[in-house]
């Protein structure tokens, strides 16, 4: 959830209108990583994450210059493992 934001105020769901579902008020871990960098640059860094990044992640990882991914899984697990 947002900092200095309640949990217990916001919903946690992925059903329901869009305001209702968490999606709208959380970053994924990608995200807050590359936002909260302690360096100016990312070019040519590598990002370790826990599952293959969603698309949105994958343009933000682009983006910010990060050349490589290291993940552990896919997020389906029926995907084959990389």
């Amino acid at each position: 959830m947002p900092n200095d934001c309640d949990d217990n105020k916001f919903p946690w769901g992925k059903e329901g209108d869009k305001y209702n579902r968490k999606s709208m008020y959380v970053c994924h871990a990608e995200m807050n990583a590359i936002l909260n960098k302690n360096t100016y640059d990312l070019k040519n860094c590598t990002i370790y994450v826990g599952r293959f990044p969603c698309n949105e992640c994958a343009k933000i990882i682009i983006q910010s210059g990060i050349r490589e991914v290291i993940f552990l899984t896919c997020k389906d697990e029926n995907d084959v493992k990389i």
